[in-house]
C-alpha cells in the first residue's frame, strides 16, 4: 500500500498519533510556501463539470489514497474506526486548504490540526 508522499512525515516524531498530526504540520508548511495554489485536485475537479471527465477519476482516485494514507496511520496508532476518523481528516484538510487559498495563511491547517487532535483525543 502507498503510504503517502515520500517523506511527508520522517522528520517528526515516530509515534502514531504525532505521525498523524504531522501530516497537519507538513501541510501547513506547504500553504506557507510562495507556490501554494491550493489543491490541484480540488482545483481541476471544480473546473471540469463532467464528472464522466477521466480527470474527475484521477482527482477521486487521489483522494481516495489521502484517505488511504490517513487511514493507515490511524490504524497503527491503535484506533478501531480508521475508515470513519481517516475520512474526517480528509476532509479537515481540503476544508483547510480552501481556507488557506482565501486567506493567503498556513493558519487553517493549524485551525484543522487542532481539531484532528480533539478526533484523536476522543477517538
Amino acid at each position: 500500500m502507498n503510504r503517502g508522499p515520500p517523506g511527508c512525515t520522517r522528520r517528526f516524531p515516530p509515534t502514531p498519533r504525532r505521525r498523524l498530526l504531522a501530516v497537519f504540520d507538513a501541510l501547513a508548511q506547504w500553504c506557507a510556501s510562495d507556490e501554494f495554489r491550493g489543491c490541484a485536485f480540488l482545483n481541476t475537479s471544480a473546473e471540469i463539470c463532467d464528472p464522466r471527465h477521466p480527470a474527475r477519476a484521477v482527482c477521486l482516485e487521489h483522494k481516495q489514497s489521502l484517505r488511504a494514507f490517513l487511514q493507515s496511520l490511524v490504524s497503527d496508532a491503535g484506533i478501531v474506526n480508521a475508515e470513519s476518523l481517516a475520512f474526517q481528516l480528509v476532509l479537515l484538510i481540503d476544508g483547510a486548504i480552501a481556507w488557506a487559498v482565501l486567506t493567503h495563511s498556513p493558519e487553517p491547517m493549524a485551525r484543522a490540526k487542532a481539531a484532528a487532535a480533539a478526533l484523536l483525543k476522543s477517538a
